[in-house]
C-alpha cells in the first residue's frame, strides 16, 4: 500500500513539474500588423487580440503603424494588461495607440479616476494591489 502510494505521490509531482516546466520555460512572441516588409507575418492586426491570447511571460511585438483600439466609449480604456506580458513596439515614433472614433474619441469619464484604469489608453492593473480585478 506504501509503495502504491509513493509511485502515485511520484506521478503527480511530475506531472506538475511537467506542467510548470511547458507553461514557464517557453515564452512566445505575438506580432502584430499589417502585413508588410517591415511586418512579413503578423498573427494579429490588433494589439488587443493579442494582449488577450498571450499567456503570461509572453512579448507582444507591435510593427508599425496605427491602432484604433478599445471600445471607444467614454469611461473604456483602450488597452487593459492584467498579465505580465513584454509590449515591444518598432519605435515611439513610429506606433501610436488610439482610441477607436467614437464620440470624438472621448474616452475619459465625466469624473475620472486616476487609480480605476479607466478612460485610458492603456491600463496595466496588478492583482497583487488589486485582488478584486
Amino acid at each position: 500500500m506504501a509503495r502504491k502510494l509513493a509511485l502515485v505521490l511520484v506521478a503527480a509531482l511530475a506531472t506538475l513539474t511537467t506542467a510548470s516546466v511547458a507553461q514557464g520555460s517557453h515564452p512566445n512572441t505575438l506580432t502584430v500588423g499589417e502585413p508588410s516588409p517591415s511586418c512579413p507575418s503578423p498573427g494579429y492586426q490588433r494589439i488587443g487580440d493579442a494582449i488577450e491570447a498571450a499567456a503570461p511571460g509572453d512579448t507582444i511585438a507591435i510593427c508599425p503603424g496605427t491602432y484604433a483600439e478599445g471600445a471607444g466609449t467614454p469611461g473604456t480604456s483602450v488597452l487593459t494588461i492584467r498579465k505580465d506580458l513584454t509590449l515591444r513596439g518598432a519605435g515611439a515614433d513610429q506606433v501610436t495607440i488610439e482610441p477607436r472614433s467614437v464620440g470624438e474619441k472621448r474616452i475619459a469619464a465625466d469624473s475620472p479616476d486616476l487609480r480605476d484604469g479607466l478612460g485610458v489608453i492603456v491600463a496595466v492593473i496588478s492583482g497583487k494591489n488589486n485582488p478584486s480585478r
